[in-house]
């Protein structure tokens, strides 16, 4: 066996024509005479009746389906929309919150410049007569991690 005949299917015929014109065999003579007449060939017909059978329903469901995914693509998309707005709108108060700081850290440098502390230190001491305090006016207490510390009983 060479391998043109093991290749070739076993349920299919050749025959051998010679001359110049080829004849149509019986097989393809029964399908063109089918075909003129308007008759449907036994697989095509079972074909043809599930294809009817399904068509209402299966249309439904495409119809259904695809209401779902207009749905879903346009809820997708109205989300995604919203959230670069919200991007946009966080971005821009952002800026505006860096401006106001910029403009605040201003405000306080300009303060602060402006305030001699010398001068306040001199005329506290030798106009109102004030004086840093000695050791035994200073009291020391231990701190618990806080910012702020409650007096409860009077030390005078």
């Amino acid at each position: 066996m060479n391998n043109s005949e093991r290749r070739r299917p076993r349920n299919i015929r050749s025959e051998y024509v010679s001359g110049s014109v080829v004849r149509k065999t019986e097989r393809k003579r029964a399908e063109y005479n089918r075909r003129i007449i308007g008759e449907v060939p036994s697989n095509h017909k079972h074909h043809r009746k599930n294809s009817s059978a399904h068509g209402a329903s299966y249309v439904l469901f495409l119809a259904v389906a695809m209401c779902f995914v207009g749905y879903f693509c346009m809820t997708y998309l109205n989300i995604t929309s919203e959230i670069s707005n919200d991007l946009k709108k966080i971005a821009h108060l952002e800026a505006e919150l860096n401006d106001l700081r910029a403009e605040n850290d201003d405000y306080d440098n300009r303060i602060n410049g402006a305030v001699d502390l010398e001068l306040i230190k001199k005329r506290a001491m030798n106009d109102l007569g004030m004086q840093y305090a000695n050791d035994d006016q200073i009291v020391k207490y231990e701190s618990d991690d806080t910012d702020y510390v409650r007096q409860y009983i009077s030390l005078e």
